[in-house]
């Protein structure tokens, strides 16, 4: 059943008759619409990810764990998802897969959709009230969720799995809610300059860091496969195992291209205590027995290539600004230049927080931090796709100007 078909089935009810009139159904209001949409999309993320789990263990015949355990295992890993944190024997469990957040943000998009479908909302505050009902209503599941996911040997923090749904649930939601209303476009609309050309680059700049992170990590792997399968046989020598270790690759693999983008900006990423990998300096110690770690640089060598993804972004962040600009546009080349330079600090920022968002603890000691600094990426990422964005777009004006 869909979200949309649940929310008109809640707010239609049959009622009897009266007097042999036909009453219509009680409206319902946009408060019970939201937390019914919130809940549904707890509730299918949740059951997808146990579904999963539990095939697995029944795959698995060598898994000693029991099928309550498992459903321990599969919401502990739901809500791993959305940024809680994992208290285990060997230390704090913080590694977000970012892969298996795109299903709990996807459910709320749609979530989203269905109530301001729904509800036709028409303003700002309505719109504002529907994704705020979502979030709370998402954030207190899944502080309820924590209580049922705490096992013996592993505990979730539920201050952590709430603040952690409560961001998810609130860019998601608002995601679902503007693309049906079109309410986005009335904030955008006050503010003046070329909102359109920067929205168009700003994009660019961050579909050319995620190709260009892509492309580096599927090089990386390509001319280094030997390395990849020997970890592999390792890790999981059987079948069942390397079925679970390539879905866990894949669920790693936005963190990965995150990670790759950060090298080629410059700060890099660390793998723990004394392992820090940037385009300077690569120093490897022990690292985790993961295939995906296999794209790790061999010899200390910075790989001089990843740095040719933040100019490939900026120069791309420029070029879009220019061509998306109106054709009766009149601006100067610094005027250009300065868009360009916003366009790309913007891009960094996002990058920042995706770097943010990639990195967590695996444990205590060695292995208390994983992955990129996203102050530290998102500021370098700012000052060089902005001079690089305002290089290009200034350039290409200036040529526009002489023509």
């Amino acid at each position: 059943m869909r979200i949309t078909d649940l929310i008109d089935t809640a707010a239609a009810p049959r009622l009897p008759r009266l007097a042999g009139r036909d009453k219509p159904a009680p409206e319902m209001s946009t408060v019970l619409t939201a937390s019914l949409a919130a809940a549904w999309a707890m509730a299918v993320g949740v059951l997808a990810v146990v579904a999963l789990v539990l095939v697995g263990w029944l795959v698995d015949g060598r898994s000693g764990a029991g099928t309550a355990e498992a459903a321990q295992i599969a919401l502990q890993a739901f809500l791993l998802a959305h940024g809680a944190s994992l208290t285990v024997d060997w230390g704090v469990l913080g590694l977000v897969p970012l892969g298996l957040t795109a299903l709990p943000a996807w459910l709320l998009v749609r979530a989203g959709a269905a109530v301001a479908r729904r509800r036709s909302l028409k303003t700002l505050p309505e719109l504002a009230g529907a994704v705020a009902v979502m979030t709370v209503v998402y954030a207190v599941l899944a502080v309820l969720l924590s209580t049922l996911a705490t096992s013996d040997a592993a505990r979730a923090d539920p201050l952590r799995a709430g603040i952690g749904a409560a961001v998810v649930a609130a860019a998601a939601g608002a995601i679902g809610v503007v693309r049906v209303s079109g309410l986005g476009r009335l904030p955008i609309t006050r503010v003046r300059g070329p909102r359109r050309a920067v929205a168009a680059a700003v994009t660019a700049g961050c579909l050319t860091l995620v190709a260009g992170g892509a492309l580096a990590l599927a090089v990386a792997l390509a001319l280094d496969t030997g390395r990849y399968g020997e970890l592999s046989r390792a890790v999981a020598p059987t079948w069942t195992g390397a079925a679970g270790l390539t879905l866990l690759g894949l669920l790693l693999l936005p963190n990965a291209v995150v990670f790759a983008v950060s090298l080629g900006v410059g700060p890099g990423f660390s793998l723990g205590q004394g392992t820090v990998v940037g385009a300077l300096d690569v120093h490897l110690d022990t690292v985790p027995a993961l295939p995906l770690l296999a794209a790790l640089p061999d010899g200390g060598r910075p790989p001089v290539a990843a740095l040719l993804i933040p100019v490939l972004a900026g120069v791309a962040i420029g070029v879009i600004l220019i061509r998306r600009l109106d054709a009766e546009d009149q601006r100067g080349v610094f005027s250009a230049a300065a868009w360009g330079a916003l366009s790309g600090v913007l891009t960094g920022g996002v990058l920042g927080v995706a770097a943010y968002a990639a990195g967590g603890p695996l444990g205590s000691g060695q292995l208390a931090t994983i992955g990129p600094s996203g102050w530290v990426v998102g500021g370098y990422a700012a000052v060089e796709l902005g001079s690089l964005a305002a290089v290009t777009a200034g350039a290409l004006r200036w040529r526009e100007h002489r023509g």
